[in-house]
């Protein structure tokens, strides 16, 4: 039978691909979670519920610890990124969306109906996936040295910010209303986490790179 410090050691010992591949599918548990699992009042500022930041922050704080360093404090700033970046991309979007609202209803004649919005929500949300993807990008590359001169930040943007198109996935009952159009925000969960998980895992340094927590942080 394996013990857990074996299982931790080959986990260590993976190669890039299979570090996305574990870190990936720890992201979907995350994208479940942050869809099906209500945030309680107490986890939400403003409009934004937290509890979906702390299940993303949490996979890359995995991941940090298995390919990375285990350092408390890089760990904590990474962790703290994940709520940076959810609250950044959340407001951004919603400001963004009704900014367009108000200045479409400015524009109409006075008596005119409102035209539909469909479709913007894709633009809303890949300028939300720019901004919560480099937020961490930038936290991680300043955490991880591996990461920083590997090149992926930004493979790992532009992956953030085309998912987040997905959206559009959250309206329903537009006019026209498109297949899309299911009202969840599960698509969107998935293919983003899973997509800016598999990327950053892809760059950390493994084994050879890896970084063992210093006395004076362990105390």
């Amino acid at each position: 039978m394996r013990t857990a410090p074996g299982i931790i050691s080959q986990l260590q010992a993976l190669s890039a691909g299979e570090r996305a591949l574990v870190l990936g599918t720890l992201a979907v548990i995350s994208a479940l979670l942050c869809n099906f699992v209500p945030t309680p009042a107490f986890l939400i500022i403003g409009n934004t519920p937290l509890l979906p930041a702390l299940w993303f922050g949490l996979v890359l704080c995995i991941g940090t610890a298995l390919w990375a360093s285990r350092r408390i404090f890089q760990l904590s700033i990474i962790m703290l990124s994940s709520f940076a970046a959810w609250f950044a991309a959340v407001e951004t979007a919603a400001e963004l969306h009704l900014s367009i609202e108000r200045q479409v209803k400015a524009a109409l004649p006075s008596g005119a109906s409102a035209p539909s919005l469909a479709y913007v929500d894709v633009g809303c949300g890949m300028v939300a996936g720019l901004v919560g993807s480099a937020i961490i990008v930038a936290v991680i590359s300043a955490a991880v040295h591996p990461f920083r001169t590997s090149g992926a930040w930004g493979r790992t943007i532009l992956f953030g910010t085309v998912a987040g198109s997905l959206l559009e996935f959250i309206n329903e009952g537009l006019t026209p209303a498109l297949p899309i159009h299911i009202g969840s925000a599960l698509p969107l969960y998935l293919v983003w986490q899973v997509s800016v998980a598999a990327s950053i895992a892809y760059a950390l340094a493994g084994k050879p790179g890896f970084q063992q927590p210093t006395p004076s942080l362990m105390k």
